[in-house]
């Protein structure tokens, strides 16, 4: 996948896209318990529901193949959505103006189906991935490019940064100077490496800005987390991206990790999520499936142990739902 999209040539891509299971919400108000597993095409539940797009065992594959629950093969389906169509669109928006669009395929969902290369689901709620497109149509960009998430039998990883605004450069040169921090940590909290590169302006074109690499060496759980941020000279942070790795062959790390400890304070206008536990909160999904919609400035991140992060939210918090990749939903 992603040697694929490194090496795109197209001047405009147009109707792709990325397939992934549904949300939570959708699922289980369209299919009963007793029809829950498998979630293949092996069941003619699924098979009716969405044949064309269930990839259930590329995402048994991606997750070591020992996934016995739906919701690991849901939210490791989602994660996939999220994370290919996100670094395809980065692929294409760092090729402008050789790449003159992209028309990402779907939106919305006409239909109740289980695996789906939408963003909102039948119900018109988000899914991850509507996350995923948003930072990439943001007003700053900023991301990185590499060979593949995995770094089984690599002696370092590699990536080159890239910086970029879609906003006109004439509101983008009063900023004084950009910097570009990069830094790799463990599922832990523990800091492995950080680089920082400095930027005197940003163009509407994408803008390599340094190379990362790191010397791999054994981790505890065989993951690490790329974080990579874009701020200006107050030290304003006006983007930010993160790209899981893991040292194995596949991401089964995820599901045997010790569950983090989340903690939610919710506000007027802000929801604050916090991790209290000793170990990462994989790409925190903040949602609400019943009710008035909810509309939030940013979603599906990953929190370190100890960190906290300050959602905006419009609309009413009846019913919050808070889901990480790796955890199962009880929050104080």
């Amino acid at each position: 996948h992603y040697k694929l999209y490194n090496q795109g040539t197209c001047l405009l891509h147009s109707e792709f896209g990325v397939e992934g299971m549904t949300n939570a919400g959708a699922l289980y108000k369209n299919v009963s318990d007793e029809h829950l597993m498998p979630a293949s095409k092996d069941n003619p539940v699924y098979f009716h529901r969405g044949a064309w797009w269930n990839n259930e065992p590329l995402v048994q594959e991606m997750f070591g193949g020992h996934l016995t629950e739906v919701e690991q093969i849901r939210r490791a389906s989602q994660y996939m959505q999220y994370e290919g169509l996100k670094y395809a669109m980065e692929c294409n928006r760092r090729r402008a103006f050789h790449c003159s669009g992209i028309f990402p395929w779907q939106f919305n969902e006409p239909y109740p189906n289980f695996y789906c290369t939408s963003a909102l689901d039948y119900y018109g709620n988000p899914k991850p991935v509507y996350y995923a497109i948003k930072k990439v149509y943001g007003d700053y960009l900023v991301n990185a490019s590499f060979e593949s998430t995995s770094l089984n039998g690599k002696k370092e990883l590699k990536a080159d940064l890239f910086a970029a605004s879609n906003l006109e450069e004439s509101i983008t040169k009063e900023i004084s100077g950009y910097e570009i921090v990069t830094q790799l940590w463990t599922v832990e909290g523990e800091l492995l490496e950080q680089k920082n590169f400095e930027k005197k302006c940003l163009h509407t074109k994408a803008d390599c800005v340094g190379e990362f690499i790191w010397k791999v060496k054994e981790v505890p759980n065989q993951l690490v987390l790329l974080r990579v941020y874009l701020q200006d000279n107050e030290q304003k942070i006006l983007a930010q991206n993160e790209y899981l790795f893991t040292l194995t062959e596949h991401f089964g790390e995820v599901f045997f990790m010790d569950e983090p400890k989340i903690c939610v304070r919710i506000q007027e206008n802000f929801v604050s999520v916090i991790n209290n536990g000793n170990t990462a909160a994989l790409f925190v999904f903040v949602k609400k499936e019943e009710g008035e919609s909810i509309y939030l400035d940013d979603n599906y991140f990953s929190l370190l142990p100890g960190e906290n992060r300050d959602i905006k939210v419009e609309g009413n918090f009846d019913s919050l739902e808070i889901e990480t990749l790796n955890w199962r939903n009880d929050f104080e």
